[in-house]
C-alpha cells in the first residue's frame, strides 16, 4: 500500500496546490454557496434535501475536471513509461490515482459542511438527514471518480476524457427517464440503474443497502475495467509476430446487408417509441435485423476466425472477455439486491418508513392490483412516488406497476381508458385499479402545504409535503375490502359537531374516517325523538354530550349493541348524559373528577392536558398504541366496575395516567387543588373497552354481543387537538377494533414533520455573504497559504 499512497499523495498535492485547483475550489463552493442560499430564501425549509439534488449534477460536471488528468496527461507527456516501468503494479495506480481524486473532491466538498451550522443557528436542521445526504454525495462521487479515470485511461486527449466522463456520467444519471418508454419490467430495471435513482434516497435520509452496493460495486466494476484499458496499453505497442497478413476490404454485399440490418433494428426501437407499445411488427423487425447480421458473419466466417488468430486480437478478446464477465457479475450482484436489501429512514419524524396500517393493507390484498402512473414531472415528485410504489410492491406480489408517459405512450392510456371505461383521458395522475373498480388520484392530491398563519386575510403557506402513502393506502383501502363500514355521530345533546370545521369540531376526524372506507353519518336527534340507527351500523360515536341522553334513545343504543356494533362514548368531565346505571351493566364506572398530572402534561399547558403514553398491551387498542402517545386536555377518570360485575361482559382499563397523575374534584371553575388526603393517586385509568361474551342466548334469541370504548375525554378528536401526538390513530384504533376489525388496528401514514426558517431580509443577505464571498475566500486563502508553505518547503 506504500506505493499506493505515494501515487495518491503526488497527484493530490499536484492538483490542488495548481492554479486549476485553486479555480476549481473557488467556482464549486461560489455555486454551491448560491445554490444554498437560493434554496433558503425561498424554501425557508431546514433541509438540504433540494441543495444536494443539484449537488448531484454539479458533482457529474466537476469531477470530470478532476479526473481527466490523471491518466491521459501521463500517457501525453510520456511520464506513463516510467511509471509503469517502475516496480508498481497496474492495480497500484489506478487505486492510487482513484484516492487521488477522490481525495480532491472531498477536499472541495468538506467546506459546505458548514451550511448546516447555518441552519442550526436559524432552526432545528434534521443532522441525521442531512448527514445521510453527505454521505450519498461521497459515495456519488467515489463511482463518478472511477468513471473518469475509465474515461483518462481510455485516451490521450484529456479534453477528450472529460467530455466523455460528462457525457456518460449524464447518460447513466438520467437512464430512468426511459422507464416512459419501454416495456414495464425492463422499464423499471432501466430506472433501477440510474445514478440519481440511487443518490436521491440518500438526500432524503434514506440509507439503503441497494444504493449503497450500486455505488461501491459500481465504483469496483469501473476500477476493473481501469486496470485492463492500463494493460491494454503495454501490448498495443508490442510487435506482434506471426502477424497475419492484411485482409482484403469487406465486400459491397457485406457493406449493404449491415447497413439494412442497422436501419430495421432502428425502425424497430423508432417505432417502439413512438406508438408506446411492443407489437409482432416490432418482434419481426428485430428477428429480421437479427437474421441479417447472422448471414454477414457467417459470410465473413474466414476472416473473423483470422482476426482472432492474430496475437493481438487475442488479447483484445481476453481483456474483453474478463471485462465482461465483471460486468455481468455486476448485474447479478445488483439483482439480488433488488429483492434482498434493507432500509433505514434517518429522517428525525421517519416520514418514508410505511406505517403499520399500510403494511396490514397490503398483506390483505388477495387480488391483483394495477397501480399506472402517469406522473412525469417535476422528477422529484416522481422519485417519490417510485420510491413509495418500490417499498409497496416490496411487501404484496399483487401489485403491478405501470409508469406511462401520455406524450409518448397514447396507445397504452387508450388501453386503460378502454379497459376500466374511463369518463375522461388519464392525465397527470395515478389510476389504481382492482377488477372493475378503480381510484384515481390526481398530482394535486399528492402534495400538500400547510397553513402557518393568515395575515390580513392572506394565507401564508410552509413548504409542501408529500402524502402519497396517506391517498394510495386509502384507495387500496377502498378497493380491497369487500364493503365500506358505517358510522354514525350521534348529535342533539350538546355534543361535537363533526361537519364543523373550526377548532371544535370534529371535521378531520371524519375526513380520515373516510379515508379509511367508512361512510359517515350525522344523526341529529330532535327534542323527543327517537333514533333508530339502520342494520349497517357498525360503530355510534358519542363525543360529549351536555345533556341528558334518554330511555329511548338508550334502547336504540343497545340495539345496536345486541347486533354486534359498537359504542364509542367520550364524556366530559362534570357531564354524565345519565348513562352511569347503563354503564355499571358494561363494567365500566364513570367518576364526577379531573385527571392532572404533574409530570407528565404538555409542555405549554397545565397539569390537565395529559400527556398519556401508558397503554396496556394486553388489549388489541393498547398494544396498536405502544409506541405513540395522546394528548387529552381535559379528561376525567374511567373506572372498571369490580364491585358488582356483570360476567357476561369483560372490560379492561388499556389507558391510563403515569404515577404522578391524580384524580383530582372537579370544579366547574378555579385552579387545579390537589389535596392528597382526599384525591386518588396515580396511575390515574381515562379509558376503558368492554366486550361482551354470551356463551348461551334465550331460546329464539341469537347470544348478545357488542362492545363499548369509554375516554374520559372528547376534545382530544377535535380539529384542534386530532393531529397532536397519536391522537388521530387512538380514535381511528378504536373504531376499528369496535367494529371487529383488529387487523387494521395499527399506526397511520404521517405527514412529512417540515422545518421551517424564520428568516429576515438582513439574515438571507448575511446567508449569502457567507455562503458566496466569506466562505470560498477562506478556503482559497488556506489553500494559497499550503502553497506557500509547500514551495517554501522545497
Amino acid at each position: 500500500m506504500k506505493q499506493v499512497w505515494l501515487i495518491a499523495k503526488r497527484d493530490f498535492f499536484t492538483f490542488m496546490l495548481s492554479p486549476t485547483g485553486f479555480l476549481l475550489l473557488a467556482a464549486y463552493l461560489v455555486i454551491s454557496g448560491y445554490v444554498f442560499a437560493a434554496d433558503l430564501s425561498t424554501s425557508r425549509e431546514a433541509s438540504l434535501q433540494y441543495v444536494f439534488s443539484t449537488f448531484g449534477i454539479i458533482s457529474i460536471l466537476l469531477i470530470p475536471l478532476l479526473t481527466m488528468r490523471l491518466i491521459s496527461e501521463e500517457v501525453r507527456t510520456g511520464t506513463f513509461e516510467v511509471l509503469v516501468s517502475a516496480p508498481v503494479q497496474d492495480w497500484q495506480i489506478i487505486v492510487g490515482k482513484f484516492l487521488a481524486g477522490w481525495m480532491s473532491f472531498l477536499m472541495l466538498s468538506a467546506p459546505t459542511f458548514s451550511y448546516l451550522f447555518i441552519l442550526e443557528i436559524w432552526g432545528e436542521p434534521d443532522w441525521s438527514m442531512a448527514l445521510c445526504g453527505y454521505l450519498g454525495q461521497q459515495l456519488l462521487a467515489i463511482l463518478l471518480v472511477a468513471l473518469g479515470l475509465c474515461c483518462s485511461a481510455a485516451t490521450v486527449n484529456q479534453v477528450l476524457a472529460g467530455m466523455s466522463a460528462m457525457v456518460l456520467g449524464l447518460l447513466w444519471a438520467t437512464t430512468h427517464e426511459l422507464r416512459y418508454s419501454l416495456p414495464d419490467s425492463f422499464g423499471e430495471w432501466m430506472a433501477y440503474f440510474s445514478i440519481f435513482h440511487h443518490y436521491a434516497l440518500f438526500r432524503r435520509g434514506i440509507f439503503d443497502s441497494r444504493a449503497v452496493l450500486f455505488f461501491v460495486i459500481g465504483a469496483g466494476m469501473l476500477l476493473f475495467l481501469a486496470v485492463r484499458l492500463i494493460e491494454s496499453r503495454r501490448w498495443k505497442t508490442a510487435t506482434v509476430p506471426n502477424a497475419v497478413a492484411s485482409l482484403p476490404r469487406y465486400s459491397r454485399l457485406t457493406t449493404m446487408v449491415s447497413a439494412l440490418a442497422l436501419i430495421l433494428l432502428m425502425e424497430c426501437v423508432i417505432s417502439r417509441f413512438s406508438r408506446g407499445i411492443w407489437s409482432g411488427y416490432n418482434t419481426s423487425l428485430l428477428l429480421a435485423s437479427g437474421g441479417l447480421a447472422g448471414f454477414v458473419l457467417w459470410r465473413n466466417r474466414i476472416r473473423v476466425a483470422a482476426a482472432l488468430a492474430k496475437k493481438r486480437s487475442g488479447l483484445a478478446l481476453i481483456v474483453c472477455a474478463n471485462c465482461g464477465l465483471i460486468v455481468a457479475i455486476w448485474f447479478f450482484i445488483l439483482y439480488l439486491s433488488y429483492f434482498y436489501y434493507f432500509r433505514l429512514d434517518l429522517t428525525g419524524s421517519k416520514t418514508y418508513e410505511i406505517s403499520e396500517l399500510t403494511r396490514n393493507v397490503l398483506t390483505r390484498i388477495e387480488t391483483p392490483v394495477d397501480i399506472v402512473v402517469t406522473i412525469t414531472k417535476p422528477s422529484d415528485l416522481v422519485m417519490k412516488i417510485e420510491n413509495l410504489l418500490d417499498d409497496y410492491a416490496s411487501r404484496s406480489a399483487w401489485l403491478k406497476r405501470h409508469y406511462i408517459d401520455p406524450a409518448q405512450s397514447p396507445a397504452e392510456m387508450d388501453y386503460w381508458r378502454e379497459k376500466l371505461q374511463l369518463s375522461g383521458p388519464l392525465s397527470e395522475e395515478i389510476l389504481i385499479a382492482s377488477g372493475e373498480k378503480y381510484r384515481r388520484i390526481p398530482q394535486a392530491a399528492l402534495v400538500q402545504n400547510k397553513i402557518l398563519q393568515v395575515v390580513e386575510g392572506r394565507r401564508i403557506l410552509g413548504p409542501a409535503y408529500f402524502v402519497g402513502e396517506i391517498e394510495i393506502t386509502s384507495v387500496l383501502l377502498h378497493l380491497t375490502r369487500a364493503q365500506p363500514g358505517k358510522v354514525v355521530f350521534l348529535s342533539g345533546h350538546g355534543e361535537k359537531n363533526p361537519e364543523a370545521a373550526g377548532d371544535a369540531g370534529l371535521s378531520h376526524i371524519v375526513q380520515e374516517l373516510q379515508n379509511a372506507n367508512w361512510v359517515v353519518q350525522h344523526s341529529i336527534i330532535m327534542p323527543g325523538g327517537n333514533p333508530r340507527f339502520s342494520e349497517d351500523t357498525q360503530v355510534v360515536v358519542i363525543a360529549g354530550p351536555r345533556q341528558a341522553i334518554t330511555a329511548e334513545e338508550v334502547n336504540s343504543l343497545r340495539q345496536v349493541l345486541d347486533r354486534g356494533g359498537g359504542i364509542l362514548f367520550l364524556p366530559e368531565p362534570g357531564f354524565d348524559a345519565d348513562l352511569v346505571s347503563w354503564l355499571d351493566t358494561w363494567n365500566i364506572r364513570l367518576n364526577n373528577d379531573i385527571v392532572a398530572d404533574f409530570q407528565s402534561h404538555l409542555a405549554g399547558g397545565d397539569a390537565s392536558v395529559l400527556y398519556v403514553h401508558r397503554f396496556d398491551s394486553r388489549h388489541p387498542i393498547g398494544r396498536s398504541m405502544e409506541r405513540q402517545a395522546a394528548v387529552l386536555p381535559a379528561a376525567r377518570r374511567i373506572g372498571v366496575n369490580l364491585t358488582t360485575p356483570n360476567p357476561s361482559v369483560y372490560a379492561t382499563n388499556f389507558m391510563h395516567t403515569s404515577g404522578s397523575g391524580w384524580a383530582l374534584e372537579f370544579k366547574e371553575s378555579g385552579p387545579l387543588q390537589l389535596d392528597s388526603q382526599r384525591d386518588r393517586k396515580g396511575p390515574i385509568s381515562v379509558g376503558v373497552a368492554a366486550e361482551r361474551y354470551q356463551s348461551f342466548a334465550d331460546p329464539g334469541h341469537d347470544p348478545m354481543q357488542g362492545r363499548m370504548v369509554v375516554i374520559g375525554d372528547s376534545d382530544f378528536c377535535t380539529n384542534q387537538y386530532v393531529e397532536l401526538a397519536g391522537n388521530a390513530d387512538l380514535f381511528l384504533n378504536c373504531v376499528e377494533w369496535l367494529a371487529g376489525r383488529h387487523d387494521l388496528l395499527s399506526i397511520r401514514p404521517k405527514r412529512a414533520e417540515i422545518f421551517t426558517l424564520a428568516l429576515t431580509a438582513k439574515d438571507v443577505k448575511l446567508i449569502y455573504w457567507w455562503s458566496m464571498i466569506l466562505l470560498p475566500g477562506a478556503a482559497i486563502s488556506a489553500a494559497l497559504f499550503l502553497n506557500y508553505k509547500w514551495r517554501k518547503a522545497k
